[in-house]
């Protein structure tokens, strides 16, 4: 009966496939009118374990079928068969271990030029089977139902994650317009419970790492001699979630992302193992997913938990390491997805293994309002004087292992160094005035930064460096000063030339406006152009607090003779308009 049509689904290929991955489906080849029966019974011949091209030509076939709704014939009582297809979709939708590229295969394993057809081949599979889902969920038949079968939605979840090579764009879409007519059931305890004990749990349970318990706390120190490792084991044996089943790891991640803290902090210890074991793989887009995982796996995880189980500890001993995925020895594109993510887990961790003792505000969110909030006396001086040391000492870890370790070994690269600025950034507004410890390692790599004469080709790191440089003298204002070793003219120094930088930059990009490249330089470059002034301001208030006494006009004088439009940095004119008037 489908014998044309599956020699037609034969002959495809994915090179025929549409953009969007949704086929054109002629009406030749298809009979003339079938039921869902029908459609099951021919998808029934297909032998259990066929190879994937299979499964793709079937899933054709049944697209084919379901796209002409006007030569379908509807009996009654077909609830159950329409179960059976939607059971079927879903689980030959699913991509196979084949998908995972950019890693180190054990011995022995496919090509590369193989593998890259399994993606393509996975990918135009997911939104066939999606496609195929939403079509069978929509039927009137299927409607009797308010409840979806685990199995399916563990296959609809599995093409949630945009960075996983199988998804595409159009499978996303379908995939979160399914899940979201089932929300409630996703996000339930039975459902989530349900996953983690039967489909995640098999999957990692020889993964576990060795520095948690098999109750998820931390291991205690043991002075047994370490295990030897056997070379000769198959790591894809021993490694099921990544080689067989590679899309538990979009699972795993949509669990802790949808889990409410009632169901964390009940289930928590069925989190743990999967999660360490995606922080110790080496894979990029695995860990980064691990990291992502964590960070919104952990505010939902109690302070005191997080200290009675000893896990803030594991987690930050699992994290601190990604800081070094650096070039030359990992490729550039990697480092740039990965560190990000570390470095937001990591804060994540302080700040809830350490809660900040006094509520503060981000130094970046607004210039203009830090210049309204900032009178710079004894009063406003610090926004953490009270953080415990604990939090402190983490901090500092952070700062010296991970931002000035990553900057000595990848200063020559402006991506890297880009990441480290918004990172830095961040750290030292949760420090406080307790960064001035660092100023010494921190300015330098401000002035290489917005003092680079090529900085305008750059500007991203230019608009980073501004606003790390606006939190530190919000938050270390107090060596700020001109004189008795204060810092205040080697950030005058610095705003003075990037001034000049930017200026010429916005000049030089004007010209080639119609470039859509300049074009997207221009308005970096008139972002730092605004901001420049408003730190500028920042840096005198903080000079008239620090030097009494001192007239900042009169110190600046000299520098305003040589370039007068300086005066618009530190808002000199003003001031002057106001005394006249």
């Amino acid at each position: 009966m489908f014998a044309a049509l599956r020699k037609a689904a034969k002959q495809i290929s994915s090179g025929s496939m549409r953009d969007d991955g949704v086929p054109e489906v002629p009406s030749q080849g298809l009979p003339e009118k079938y039921s869902f029966s029908q459609i099951f019974d021919e998808i029934n011949t297909i032998i259990p374990g066929s190879s994937q091209e299979v499964a793709f030509q079937t899933l054709f076939l049944l697209y084919s079928c379901l796209s002409h709704a006007e030569r379908l014939q509807r009996n009654d009582g077909e609830g159950d068969t329409i179960l059976e297809l939607l059971l079927w979709t879903a689980k030959s939708m699913l991509p196979d271990g084949n998908t995972i590229l950019n890693d180190k295969q054990p011995e022995g394993d496919i090509s590369e030029v193989v593998r890259a057809s399994a993606v393509d081949l996975a990918r135009y599979k997911g939104i066939l089977g999606l496609s195929c889902l939403k079509i069978l969920l929509q039927d009137p038949s299927a409607k009797g139902s308010s409840q979806l079968d685990s199995t399916i939605l563990i296959s609809i979840i599995a093409f949630t994650v945009p960075r996983d090579p199988w998804t595409t764009p159009a499978a996303k879409k379908i995939a979160e317009s399914l899940l979201s007519a089932h929300c409630i059931e996703v996000q339930s305890e039975k459902f989530v419970v349900y996953v983690l004990h039967v489909f995640i749990r098999p999957l990692f349970s020889k993964s576990k790492p060795d520095t948690i318990t098999s109750a998820g706390r931390k291991a205690m120190p043991s002075s047994a001699p370490p295990k030897r490792h056997d070379v000769t084991a198959s790591d894809r044996a021993s490694k099921p979630w990544k080689y067989e089943s590679p899309y538990s790891v979009a699972v795993f991640a949509w669990l802790a992302k949808v889990a409410s803290q009632e169901i964390i902090t009940a289930h928590w210890n069925m989190f743990i193992p999967p999660l360490l074991t995606l922080l110790d793989t080496p894979t990029a887009n695995i860990l980064v997913s691990g990291l992502e995982t964590l960070t919104a796996f952990l505010p939902k995880f109690s302070t005191k938990l997080l200290q009675q189980t000893g896990l803030g500890e594991v987690f930050e001993d699992a994290v601190m390491p990604t800081l070094l995925y650096l070039p030359s020895i990992s490729p550039v594109e990697e480092s740039v997805e990965i560190l990000p993510a570390a470095f937001e887990a990591l804060f994540v961790s302080c700040d809830v293994r350490y809660p900040p003792s006094t509520s503060s505000t981000d130094a970046t969110t607004s210039a203009s309002r830090s210049l309204s909030l900032v009178t710079l006396n004894s009063k406003t001086s610090s926004t953490k004087t009270n953080t415990p040391d604990q939090r402190l000492a983490l901090l500092d870890r952070v700062m010296r292992k991970g931002i000035l370790m990553a900057h000595l070994h990848a200063s020559d690269l402006p991506q890297i160094t880009t990441i480290l600025l918004t990172a830095t950034s961040t750290l030292v507004s949760k420090m406080g005035i307790n960064c001035v410890k660092h100023l010494k390692d921190i300015l330098p790599i401000l002035t290489e930064v917005m003092t680079d004469p090529f900085g305008a080709f750059r500007p991203e790191g230019l608009r980073e460096a501004v606003k790390c440089l606006t939190s530190v003298i919000l938050n270390a204002w107090p060596r700020m000063g001109i004189r008795s070793g204060g810092h205040g003219m080697e950030v005058i120094r610095m705003l003075a030339v990037c001034w000049g930088i930017v200026k010429e930059g916005v000049q030089e990009q004007a010209r080639w406006a119609e470039d859509k490249k300049a074009k997207a330089i221009l308005k970096v470059l008139r972002e730092v152009e605004g901001e420049l002034p408003v730190v500028g301001r920042l840096l005198v208030k903080a000079l008239e607090a620090v030097n009494s006494g001192t007239d900042v006009k009169q110190e600046l004088k000299p520098l305003l003779s040589v370039n007068a439009s300086l005066a618009d940095v530190f808002g000199i004119d003003d001031d002057d308009n106001k005394s006249k008037g």
